[in-house]
């Protein structure tokens, strides 16, 4: 199966070398992210420029049997791989893992998961993965092993390797290298990240106002169980299934996306999780 692998913070990031270390093995991966960070970008598209791609080296040397950047959004880089530029068609996009989480509101702006819902409008399958940044280092290798275990239940429910379930649209947030449970969870109505700051400076003798949006993460004021804000603050691994219309669950083949969810959060906790520990 073909697995597209790609990012919002750049070709160089930490998280998107743990995924095709993780994916590489038992799939056939093929990376196509934007060149630096691009962080907040949602779904948006880079239009009407020429865009050169460059080869990734050092990630076909972990196993991906194809590797390139672009100055492109992640979502732009999704539609160039489903149309088949660059690399084969992909049977599922992987993005991430991102150094922070998306969670409420805030995933309709991710470049993260902007990246993993224009997949899924285009009849593959996406997950978006994120983990909280922490002082001792983000757990990155924990999320990826953790995608890397969706993926694989994503294809058995489809009946074996190959296309799986056209619009699946699969979030999951990583709270740390060891959490306590993986929870299915719908998304909170509340926003996790910092308004804009606004700065003053002085040039020249004349003073001058610049504003400066922050992407700080912070704990919302009232936390709703059943929530992935919920499940993250708590130190619990959140797993929501998106729709593309906004709403928090999706229908997909007959069957709510909260009840795949259930079952992604099943499999993880109890085959990719120990208590307290991956395994």
């Amino acid at each position: 199966m073909r697995v597209l692998i790609t990012n919002d913070d750049g070709i160089e990031s930490e998280g998107l070398h743990a995924l095709v270390r993780a994916f590489a093995p038992t799939y056939e991966v093929s990376v196509l992210a934007p060149s630096d960070d691009r962080s907040a970008s949602s779904a948006a598209l880079t239009v009407r420029r020429d865009l050169e791609p460059h080869s990734a080296v050092a990630l076909v040397r972990l196993g991906a049997v194809a590797a390139y950047h672009l100055d492109a959004t992640p979502a732009t880089c999704v539609v160039l791989a489903a149309g088949g530029v660059l690399v084969a068609r992909p049977d599922l996009v992987v993005s991430g893992v991102n150094p922070g989480p998306n969670l409420g509101s805030d995933i309709y702006l991710s470049g993260t998961v902007g990246a993993a819902r224009v997949a899924s409008t285009l009849g593959i399958p996406g997950i978006a993965v994120s983990c909280r940044r922490d002082p001792a280092g983000p757990p990155w290798d924990t999320a990826a092993r953790l995608a890397l275990r969706a993926a694989d239940l994503l294809r058995d429910e489809s009946g074996g390797p190959g296309p799986m379930a056209p619009r699946a649209l699969v979030n999951i947030n990583v709270p740390s290298a060891d959490p306590g449970a993986v929870r299915a969870t719908i998304v909170a109505g509340s926003h996790v990240i910092e308004p804009a700051v606004v700065k003053h400076v002085h040039e020249q003798g004349e003073p001058r106002r610049l504003l400066r949006l922050e992407l700080r993460i912070q704990t919302p004021p009232a936390l709703e169980p059943g929530t992935d804000t919920f499940a993250f603050f708590s130190g619990d691994v959140s797993v929501s299934v998106l729709s593309h219309a906004g709403s928090r669950t999706a229908t997909l083949a007959g069957r709510d996306g909260l009840d795949l969810a259930k079952a992604l959060a099943r499999h993880l906790g109890g085959e990719a999780l120990q208590p307290h520990g991956l395994r």
